[in-house]
């Protein structure tokens, strides 16, 4: 759950809907299957209260490894599971680097794991998502307006 504008919530579910709720009555006001997922959502996120971007950005991370973003305004899929960000950054600690060794002997990249949390940045051209395999990933990306 999220808090979405004008004091709604946004639940982003398992199956990839995105659901905005009136708290104080319950109800629906709009449900959208934003995620067409052919693997479960792990994590979600959603861009912070009071930013500039705040509830309208929505990103679920899924069981295969891969990512998706929501604008939740538009009703669009920013990127899905074959788009690229702007820019990838990896964050491995010693443990990430003595499991997956490089060199011309080294085994082929591991499979990407479970994306088990996911958040924006302060401005939502920044999300992070970790793994149990892939450690911490940056990923920039361009502002929608």
């Amino acid at each position: 759950l999220f808090p979405a504008p004008g004091g709604r919530v946004l639940a982003v579910y398992e199956s990839g809907h995105v659901v905005e709720w009136e708290p104080g009555t319950g109800e629906v006001v709009r449900s959208d299957l934003a995620f067409d997922l052919a693997s479960p959502v792990r994590a979600a996120g959603a861009t912070a209260p009071g930013r500039e971007q705040s509830g309208r950005l929505v990103a679920a991370g899924c069981a295969d490894g891969t990512f998706r973003l929501w604008d939740a305004d538009r009703r669009e899929l920013l990127i899905g599971p074959g788009d690229t960000p702007v820019f990838p950054h990896h964050f491995r600690g010693p443990k990430k680097l003595q499991r997956f060794p490089s060199g011309p002997d080294a085994p082929g990249p591991a499979p990407p794991g479970p994306v088990t949390a996911i958040d924006f940045g302060d401005v939502g051209n920044m999300l992070l998502t970790a793994g149990e395999t892939d450690g911490v990933i940056l990923h920039g990306m361009p502002v929608p307006k």
